[in-house]
């Protein structure tokens, strides 16, 4: 028969009980009240208690202190609305009030109290009733009669608490003293034997059932191993070794070995599909027989079963201890189908079909396996076993349990953690306690309704949320049956929405949607100062000096000395629903570099040898459900110096350090009186030195400015030779001012290159070659300008030389000694250059005949702007020291001789001698090594008649418009000549410096960019970053002009996004044609790439690697294209490729940047989904990951000709 069943299910309150050995002084509690910073305060008969959750602080009575409580016996507590605690002790002479400030208490007589503090103290000690009501239920106490009283407000049903000695959750004592609800919705009680009893009112609603044994109804044993629900709402209940409890609306019904089992050892229970239970025990496996109200063992197993399930043919499927068995319903026929020869192990304990009907099997030491299931016959598909050194394999060899979610991922629960596979990566994902879960022994899977995976272990539960394996555990304090679960006793009820989870001491049967998180937060506190281990209480000497004045939660500084070399903190969250599962943050600034995150069973940190200074300790706390209160407590902590590093001592310092300086002061006088005479030479000389560097300043800073200039005499040149092709006389004209213009250029590049040297930033690029033949090759071509002279030019070697040079310094050395022996050698001359090897050196020598130098000028010859010769015979002055500089930059030496034959009549010779460097030196480069100055793009050997003008062969069109080019050039007159020529063949805005033009880019997104380089507010090089680092202009094309031709130069405008370059100054068709090519390929570019991105990748086909490179690439972009702040960085993050790498891959492949293909393919994307119809403008542009709704209607008008709200109508 059915009998009356009463579950034990805990009361509506669940009692925590808190007593002497947790700390509290005495287990007598009169009077409970929580002060205004968070903390719980107790009066006991054995002294008034501070509790913070975790440790209790007791004040006792001192009879030396009149500042301390004035008996141990406290008989009631009071708060009064400015949050002051008041304490009545036994004698009821006094009244104490608790100074927060102070930490102690001020006595005060009944007469001298207020009148409402004093009445209401002393009737609540004889009589009150105390009320609280909580949403639809009233609480009430009343100190007469010391009991607790729950009233329903919506039935009118009042309930009596009382103690229950089988209940660990129940009431602990019947005389209940006392009763306060906090602001976090916790009941605590004061009672009269019993400590104090805690009941949080939201608790977790984990339903507990457990056996009574005083109730002959209850459930068999509390250690349960198995769980099931037939198809008529039963809950049948397997135990450890007492059988079987079936539960049934309000009965219960238990089943023995008398009833039919094998054995009264349960180790799983199961329905099949036509509402049959079939329950494994130890040693064997029977069904329920529903007529005879008794079961029926399978006579043909007598092993363990673990495990069972139902084949798509209809077939019960054992997992045993000796391998997987087949049973057929209908020929009642027994087969064993898995054993050795498809499994690591006989040892089964689980078993499960998958929605692909493939059959999972777990076992107890050889992995799990993954087999297709036909009629009894099973094929293996693959072994998962772990293995040490490969991530992608389970996280041990005993499987507990295997669970198909929603999505078709398999969980799967060992001995050493929680397994998830993902059948279409084939991939395996372990969670462990690095995620956040409390425990690796794996008991059992479920998942809810709502996306979350609940596990048991032997922790408790976890609750774990697919999507992003976020965890939430839950212990014994949030109301489970106990912390240790049974292995597989898990079930989902089919029929109610309750999930079930046995353990050692009963089961919980809950809704998961009734789980929710305690919103609550925990106020952070200071409770504790230790330094060299000793406890600092308040206004205690320590080291003869007071460190804290006051508490230390109200402390907001304190000072320490060197002597402090360790200090501690305690501190605690006081939130008191689960204080063991609140969570703690804290750092000290100034020397942690990040959060330290801590447990409540880790609430101290610790400090040593902490250097003189000012540092600033912050601790902030979560409550037992992860809700972080970031509101940190703070406390500043200045740690003073020793007295050998503090004021006084550098005083001191500063006093001996003054006397030490005037007895030096007093000796260097004398010396630098003698000294005074060479300190007058060296300051005259440093001024010379000063001049020089003046004029090379001079020389330098007229040379930027003179290419501007420039740019504005070859530019229109170049237009005249165009336009007037046949007016001779006017064209020999304009091609002296051509050569002139282009012999003044060179002299500026010189000048420029000369600075250069003299400022250090010279570089030496060695290549290996014959230096013989490249000094003939140079002397040959003199030959020229020696013949107009009559001058006989010899060349001879020694022998060959082969080693590693720099060939432009040398060129440059070479051509300027014998430009010079050219310019001084008179008519009918003779000019020889003798290259000569010794010594692991070789030597040039380049002699001639003429006027020579006097001996007093040889030492000045090589000095800059110093002219040996008549002034009449022109030049700078600065060739031969621009020699000079060179030769010491490649580490050789210059000097030169003059030998005088007749009067002033001799000869000259100038030697350069140089290393022979070998291919082994460290100067070796592996590549050809780029030209340090950038020369000019002047087509001079074009025939003026051919130069053709790209402009007016067609004009360009995008998107049925002319491009917009943007021209910013701080000179006013090469702006407006550049304007006036572009502008009958685009559309032209104008800036004049990088400001400007950056603010006019963004506004109208011009199709190309001209830009100068050297310009006020912001230059061109700035300039060009900011372009390209803004999403809305990256993709726009850039040509820089500048006057600067060093190649340092050309190689930083381009690294930072310029996409062509030009030196001052420049031809003017050159310009022309490099504006034209750049709208030309980029809009080839657009319609390449546009065609590239639509293309769907065959798998089938073979790729390469840069294929498959890009497809990725595509592929991340794709899947992140609502992500408004997707940059290169993460693309290159997550793809696995540097920045430059990538930058070159995506070049090659498209010729477009990574953010033009990024804006391309949201402009894609924004297309298709417009064509949709499904979303407005708005809607699909912040989808495509434009967090700007107008820029998104300019671009896609840009990229396709119509507004979005146009095409979508067309669409």
């Amino acid at each position: 028969m059915w009998f009356s069943v009463a579950f034990a299910q805990q009361p509506k309150l669940k009692f925590e009980h808190i007593t002497s050995d947790d700390g509290l002084p005495q287990n007598t509690v009169h009077g409970i009240v929580k002060d205004r910073y968070g903390f719980m305060w107790f009066g006991t008969w054995g002294g008034l208690c501070r509790y913070d959750g975790y440790n209790f602080r007791v004040y006792k009575q001192d009879s030396d202190n009149p500042k301390s409580i004035s008996s141990n016996r406290i008989d009631n507590l009071l708060k009064d609305e400015k949050g002051n605690i008041w304490i009545l002790t036994f004698d009821s002479k006094h009244l104490c009030r608790y100074n927060y400030e102070q930490d102690n208490f001020d006595r005060i007589t009944l007469e001298d109290a207020p009148l409402s503090i004093s009445s209401k103290i002393s009737r609540r000690k004889h009589y009150e009733t105390i009320n609280y009501q909580w949403q639809n239920t009233k609480w009430h106490f009343n100190t007469r009669t010391n009991e607790l009283l729950q009233t329903d407000l919506l039935t009118g049903v009042t309930k009596n608490y009382k103690s229950n000695q089988t209940d660990p959750l129940a009431l602990a004592d019947d005389y209940v003293t006392d009763m306060y609800l906090d602001n976090t919705d916790i009941l605590w009680l004061g009672t009269f034997s019993n400590g104090i009893e805690k009941a949080n009112l939201r608790a977790k609603s984990f339903n507990y059932i457990y056996r009574e044994p005083s109730k002959p109804n209850s459930i068999v044993d509390n250690n349960i191993r198995a769980i099931c629900e037939d198809q008529g709402g039963k809950v049948w209940i397997g135990t450890r070794d007492k059988g079987i409890s079936v539960i049934y609306a309000d009965e219960v019904r238990n089943y023995t070995f008398a009833n039919g089992l094998p054995d009264n050892q349960i180790r799983r229970i199961f329905c099949d599909n036509k509402g049959t239970i079939w329950v494994g025990t130890k040693t064997g496996v029977a069904f329920f027989n529903e007529k005879t109200n008794a079961f029926t063992a399978l006579q043909q197993i007598n092993t363990s079963v673990f495990g069972m399930a139902q084949a798509p043919d209809g077939k019960i499927i054992f997992a045993t201890w000796q391998g997987v068995y087949a049973y057929d319903k209908v020929t009642k026929q027994l087969e064993l189908i898995g054993a050795s020869n498809v499994l690591n192990s006989i040892r089964v304990r689980v078993v499960l079909f998958d929605k692909q009907q493939r059959l999972w099997v777990g076992t107890e030491g050889g992995g799990a396996s993954l087999l297709t299931y036909n009629h009894g016959k099973l094929k293996l598909l693959r072994h998962f076993i772990h293995e040490s050194k490969n991530k992608n394999s389970i996280s041990e060899n005993r499987i507990n349990s295997i669970y198909e979610d929603s999505t078709g991922k398999i969980w799967i629960g060992t001995g050493n953690g929680l397994d998830c596979y993902d059948p279409s990566a084939k991939t395996i994902k372990s969670i462990s306690g690095e995620n956040g879960l409390a425990d690796k022994t794996i008991a059992g899977i479920l998942e809810d309704d709502q996306g979350f995976l609940w596990v048991s272990h032997k922790k408790g539960i976890s609750r774990i949320r697919l999507n992003n394996v976020a965890i939430h555990n839950f212990t014994k304090q949030d109301g489970l049956q106990g912390n240790e679960f049974s292995d597989g006793a898990a079930y989902k009820s089919k029929l109610k929405p309750l999930i079930y989870f046995g353990g050692n001491n009963g089961y919980n049967a809950f809704n998961p949607k009734l789980i929710v998180a305690d919103s609550s937060l925990p106020q952070t506190v200071l409770v504790d100062l230790r330094i060299l281990n000793h406890q600092i209480n308040v206004h205690e000497k320590f080291d003869d000096r007071i460190i804290l004045k006051k508490p230390l939660y109200l402390s907001k500084k304190i000072e320490l000395t060197a002597a402090d070399k360790s200090f501690a903190i305690e501190f605690a969250g006081l939130h008191f629903s689960n204080p063991q599962a609140n969570k703690y943050k804290y750092m000290l600034e100034g020397f942690d570099k990040d959060w330290i995150s801590a447990d409540a069973d880790r609430r101290i940190a610790s400090y040593s040898n902490l250097n003189p200074g000012t540092y600033v300790f912050k601790v902030i706390s979560a409550n037992n459900d992860g809700i972080w209160n970031t509101k940190p407590a703070v406390l500043q902590i200045v740690v003073n110096p020793p007295f050998y590093l503090s004021i006084w001592a550098y005083v001191v310092y500063t006093a001996v350090a003054i006397a030490i300086f005037a007895l030096y002061h007093f000796y260097s006088t004398k010396y630098n009186r003698l000294q005074t005479e060479l300190r007058y030479e060296q300051l005259m000389h440093e001024k010379e030195n000063e001049l020089n560097l003046n004029k090379q300043r001079f020389f330098t800073n007229i040379s930027h400015e003179i290419k501007t200039p420039l740019s504005l005499i070859l530019a229109p040149i170049e237009n005249v030779f165009r336009r007037y092709a046949s007016h001779t006389e006017l064209l020999s004209q304009m091609e002296l001012i051509k050569t002139n213009a282009t012999s003044l250029l060179k002299l500026v590049n010189q000048l420029l290159d000369f600075e250069r040297l003299n400022s250090g930033h010279a570089s030496v690029n060695l290549k290996f070659g014959c230096v013989t033949d490249f000094l003939k090759n140079r002397t040959n071509a003199f030959k020229t300008l020696v013949e107009e002279k009559n001058i006989c030019l010899t060349f001879t070697a020694t022998e060959t030389i082969n080693c590693l040079f720099d060939d432009d310094k040398l060129e440059k050395i070479f051509n300027n000694l014998l430009s010079n022996a050219v310019k001084f050698t008179d008519k009918n001359g003779e000019i020889s250059v003798n290259i000569i090897s010794a010594d692991g050196d070789f030597k040039i020598e380049v002699k001639n005949t003429g006027a020579i130098i006097p001996a007093a000028k040889l030492e000045h010859v090589f000095e800059p702007f110093y002219q040996a010769g008549d002034q009449a015979s022109g030049g700078t002055g600065i060739g031969l020291a621009y020699c000079k500089t060179l030769v010491e930059a490649l580490g050789g030496r210059i000097w030169v001789q003059s030998k005088s034959i007749e009067g002033t009549y001799g000869n000259t010779i100038f030697t350069v001698l140089l290393p022979q460097t070998q291919r082994d030196a460290s100067a070796l480069k592996e590549e050809e090594p780029l030209s340090d100055v950038f020369e000019p793009e002047v087509l001079e050997d074009l025939e003026v008649q051919n130069l053709p003008n790209p402009l007016v062969d067609a004009k360009i069109f995008i998107n049925g418009r002319l491009p917009i080019v943007l021209i910013v050039e701080d000179n006013p007159e090469l702006r407006q000549y550049l304007c006036e020529h572009f502008k009958s063949f685009y559309r032209v805005l104008s800036a004049e410096n990088g400001l400007e033009g950056l603010e006019a880019a963004k506004k109208d997104i011009p199709d190309l960019v001209i830009s100068d380089v050297m310009m006020p507010e912001m230059d061109g090089t700035d300039f060009c970053a900011a372009l390209k680092s803004d999403q809305k202009t990256a993709h726009i094309p850039l040509i820089l002009l500048t006057a600067k031709s060093l190649k340092a130069d050309l190689l930083l405008g381009l690294e930072m996004g310029a996409d062509d370059y030009l030196t001052k100054p420049f031809e003017l068709s050159v310009l022309e044609a490099k504006v034209r090519n750049l709208l030309l390929s980029r809009e080839k570019l657009k319609n390449t790439y546009r065609k590239k991105i639509e293309l769907k990748v065959d798998a089938s086909l073979p790729q390469s690697a840069d294929d498959k490179l890009i497809a990725k690439v595509m592929e991340f972009i794709d899947a992140n294209l609502d992500n408004t702040d997707l940059y290169v960085d993460e693309i290159c993050k997550n793809i696995g490729i540097s920045r430059s790498q990538l930058y070159r891959k995506i070049k090659s492949f498209t010729g477009l940047s990574i953010a033009e293909v990024i804006k391309e393919m949201r402009l894609k994307k924004a297309k298709i989904l417009l064509v949709e119809n499904k979303f407005n403008v708005n809607e699909v542009a912040y989808m495509v990951g434009f967090s700007d709704a107008d820029y998104f209607r300019k671009c896609f008008k840009a990229e396709f000709g119509l507004s979005p709200s146009e095409f979508a109508k067309q669409s």
